[in-house]
C-alpha cells in the first residue's frame, strides 16, 4: 500500500470495509474525542486520540478492545491514518511504525477533504 492515500482510494477502501472486507485493514482517527463528537469520523473509522495512540498500539489485545471497542491491530495488518487536515495523521503514521507497525498509510486530506467531498456528492 502507499504511503498517502486520496479521497477515491478511502472511499474504496470505506466501501470494502462496510462490505465486509478489508479485515486487516483500519482507518485511525488520530482527532481528539471531542473533535470527533462534533464532527463524526469517516464510516469503518476508529478513534483512537494521538495522545493515546502508542500506548493504545503496546496495550494487550483485551485491553485494547475494552477501551476502543475494536480488536487491535495486529502488526502486519494495514493502519490509514487521519486527523482534521493531516498533519497529526503524518505523526500517527510515525509512531506506529516506531510501535512495529509496517504496513501503515496517511489520508492527507483528512476530515477536511473526507466532509468537502461526502458533501459535494449528495449535492449532485
Amino acid at each position: 500500500m502507499q504511503n498517502s492515500l486520496d479521497y477515491a482510494a478511502i472511499k474504496d477502501i470505506v466501501a470494502n470495509k462496510l462490505r465486509g472486507e478489508l479485515k486487516t485493514t483500519h482507518l485511525i482517527d488520530v482527532r481528539g474525542r471531542d473533535e470527533v463528537q462534533s464532527t463524526g469520523l469517516i464510516p469503518t473509522a476508529t478513534n483512537i486520540p494521538l495522545d493515546e495512540l502508542e500506548s493504545a498500539l503496546k496495550a494487550d489485545h483485551e485491553s485494547f478492545q475494552k477501551t476502543y471497542a475494536v480488536p487491535k491491530p495486529l502488526q502486519d495488518d494495514t493502519l490509514i491514518m487521519y486527523c482534521k487536515k493531516g498533519l497529526r495523521g503524518l505523526e500517527g503514521e510515525k509512531r506506529a511504525r516506531q510501535c512495529g507497525y509496517t504496513n501503515t498509510a496517511v489520508y492527507p486530506g483528512s476530515w477536511d477533504d473526507w466532509s468537502k467531498n461526502t458533501k459535494e456528492q449528495k449535492e449532485e
